[in-house]
């Protein structure tokens, strides 16, 4: 089941996620003779055959929640978006009774792919998640405007990342593991321009690379402020 943000430790050297089940396989009443045919119920779930505090509206297919819909839990929380048999499946927004809000897309009931998670304080992660946990490329945005952007595993700081002061400076850079900085790169005290840097080594314009998914890592290590070419660049680009 899916895995939720209750709070995230405000310090740079440590994400601490808790997790919490979401419970949404229960029964639905019919809503037409023809379960295979598509239709739209609006009304309590069913535990144990009797209403409950929990409620759906939305699209039903083979009698399982199936297209656009919104489930409202019995604690406040509440899932507005897409559902696939009976699991929370493409895009979807996931509000908590704390305030806190998820916004992107998900996939067997959890975050997974492209997404913003908001906390009550404007604290917020943004960018792409995995069975629940931040993984990949993302940014984190604290609530005092310090900044993590680079690469994630499993909830922690691991890869090529920059941590900046609220000032925009940079802190910290290089490579990270499992939420430490185990290789700094020293060098640069100011955060790179926007615009990626040039090309400072020999690489002519013969050698553009097509592939797609290439650049778009190319572009990401270079607006770190990395050299292609040099061994942190390497290291980003694994």
């Amino acid at each position: 089941m899916m895995r939720i943000f209750p709070y995230l430790l405000k310090c740079f050297c440590m994400v601490a996620i808790g997790s919490s089940a979401l419970i949404v396989h229960a029964k639905l009443p019919d809503c037409g003779e023809d379960l295979s045919a598509p239709c739209f119920y609006s009304g309590a779930i069913l535990r144990d055959g009797k209403p409950s505090s929990e409620r759906y509206e939305g699209e039903v297919k083979n009698g399982l929640r199936n297209g656009q819909g919104t489930y409202t839990f019995a604690d406040g929380k509440k899932y507005i978006g897409q559902f696939k048999d009976d699991v929370f499946f493409g895009n979807g927004t996931l509000m908590n009774a704390d305030g806190s809000k998820y916004v992107g897309q998900f996939k067997d009931d959890q975050m997974s792919g492209q997404g913003t998670y908001t906390w009550p304080d404007n604290s917020r992660y943004i960018g792409q998640f995995k069975n629940g946990t931040f993984h990949g490329q993302g940014s984190y945005f604290w609530d005092d405007g310090r900044k993590y952007v680079g690469d994630w595993k499993d909830n922690k700081k691991s890869g090529y990342g920059v941590f900046y002061q609220a000032n925009g400076a940079i802190e910290k850079q290089g490579i990270w593991k499992d939420d430490l900085l185990v290789q700094a790169q020293t060098g640069t005290t100011t955060a790179p321009s926007v615009s990626p840097p040039k090309w400072q080594n020999n690489v002519t314009n013969q050698h553009t690379v097509t592939d797609s998914a290439q650049e778009l890592k190319k572009q990401k290590c270079m607006k770190l402020g990395l050299v292609p070419g040099s061994d942190d660049f390497k290291l980003c680009m694994m």
